[in-house]
């Protein structure tokens, strides 16, 4: 700290420039975990650390340098503990398989945002004459066909909106909401109704993971059990 100061002025705190959130049971059982732990990588903040390494959106991170991290909270504190420059070792889960990866932190620009979810792939509509909205009464959730006002005002070219939330169902206990776009089911494109029934269909008995994207452009993953 007094290093720090002498050279910058002020105190160089290192920052690893993810969104993160805890993993739940759903979470865990989609993505084919035995038992929930570590924490989710929400997003990666656009030119921090993380974007540098082999980082994605959606990976668990289950250690900090040999430390065991379960809550956010434990990977902010510990990084917050080191200056920017200093290198750290994550074990992460990925796709069935663990794997090692190195960050080295960056001081914390104020400037940063979370890299954008506009998931732009300069597709057409590829609806093709489908349904154009579905309700899922076992999961208390109900979805439609992005319009093209929808698509502008979230700057997305795919995805379905959530336009129903049933009360006291699965997808409320999710904090599932009215108005949040899902852009990503069991880690696959969701461009529009009848993609999402069908990964729906594929997950019965199981759990499903989303990737949802708010008004804002604020992007998080839940996990959600399907019934048979």
């Amino acid at each position: 700290v007094a290093q720090d100061l002498i050279t910058h002025g002020k105190v160089s705190r290192g920052y690893i420039g993810i969104n993160i959130g805890e993993v739940d049971n759903a979470i865990a059982k989609s993505l084919g975990m035995d038992a929930p732990k570590g924490i989710i990588i929400q997003g990666i903040v656009e030119d921090g650390a993380a974007s540098k390494a082999d980082l994605k959106a959606g990976d668990i991170i289950l250690e900090i340098d040999g430390r065991e991290v379960n809550r956010p909270n434990e990977l902010q504190s510990y990084v917050a503990s080191l200056t920017a420059g200093t290198t750290v070792n994550l074990k992460i889960f990925r796709d069935g398989k663990t794997m090692d990866r190195k960050v080295t932190l960056k001081a914390r620009d104020e400037e940063v945002k979370t890299e954008p979810v506009s998931d732009k792939d300069n597709s057409k509509d590829k609806n093709e004459g489908g349904s154009t909205s579905a309700t899922f009464d076992d999961i208390g959730l109900t979805v439609k066909n992005l319009s093209e006002k929808d698509k502008s005002d979230y700057k997305l070219d795919r995805g379905v909106m959530i336009s129903q939330v049933k009360p006291f169902s699965k997808a409320e206990d999710q904090k599932l909401f009215s108005g949040l776009i899902i852009t990503e089911a069991d880690k696959e494109n969701v461009d529009n109704v009848n993609d999402f029934k069908k990964i729906v269909e594929n997950k019965k008995g199981s759990a499903l993971l989303l990737k949802v994207v708010d008004k804002e452009g604020n992007n998080r993953f839940v996990g959600i059990e399907i019934p048979e």
